[in-house]
């Protein structure tokens, strides 16, 4: 089972790589849901640990336009061009089933690079059958809280996914992970894969017209939560 650090900025990259973290999700804003990274904070962590690149964007909903699915296109071509690991995306239409026109465009661009369905999955009407389409696809894992506003209320679907997709696909858990339920769902889920985190609401800045309040990594918190998943 694989512990991945949602990771938004340099110290958090360092802070995953520190802490010996298989790999991370990259992105920036996760103040607004994650999206796309600078190129030049790809090729920063690509080098220091295995680094799945988030594609989105903008924050809101799943359901894109024209110009974003180009824009999100062209994003991935370039990650993969310069050598991140994998590549995390998501898309739906407007009834929320999977875009399936745009997910297959998704995954010729990413070639050989490994593609996760991320958290867009939890807003599907049926999960089973957009498990199917994606198993058929060829996407790797899904990012999911079993379709509940956390993964502690999901953890009774989140059993019922993992036995589903019996190894075509890998589950990895994500969506309120802390170091009180952790534990919890290592034990009663066996994901693939545990993502969180692990950041606290932070100022930034002295000027009080640029200072703004950010999510930052918290090296405490998340350590406490790496302590909880091993040792309880």
């Amino acid at each position: 089972m694989k512990l991945e650090l949602c990771a938004g900025n340099e110290l958090a990259v360092r802070i995953a790589n520190q802490l010996s973290f298989s790999r991370i999700e990259l992105c920036q804003q996760l103040e607004i849901g994650g999206i796309t990274p600078s190129i030049g904070l790809q090729e920063f962590s690509k080098n220091i640990i295995e680094t799945h690149v988030l594609i989105r964007p903008r924050g809101g909903n799943f359901d894109y336009n024209a110009d974003e699915k180009e824009v999100m296109l062209t994003d991935i071509r370039t990650s993969r061009s310069i050598g991140v690991h994998g590549i995390v995306v998501g898309a739906l239409d407007r009834q929320n089933d999977l875009d399936e026109s745009f997910l297959k465009e998704a995954i010729k661009f990413a070639g050989a690079v490994p593609v996760t369905f991320h958290k867009a999955f939890d807003e599907v009407k049926d999960w089973k059958s957009s498990m199917e389409k994606l198993i058929e696809l060829g996407f790797r894992r899904i990012l999911t809280s079993g379709q509940a506003i956390n993964a502690t209320e999901g953890i009774a679907q989140l059993i019922e996914m993992k036995k589903f997709a019996a190894d075509r696909i890998e589950i990895m858990v994500g969506g309120g992970v802390n170091s009180k339920n952790i534990f919890e769902i290592k034990t009663k889920v066996n994901p693939n894969a545990i993502h969180f985190s692990g950041t606290t609401m932070q100022k930034m800045g002295v000027n009080p017209r640029y200072a703004i309040e950010t999510l930052q990594p918290d090296l405490v918190k998340i350590q406490e939560m790496i302590r909880a998943f091993e040792t309880r």
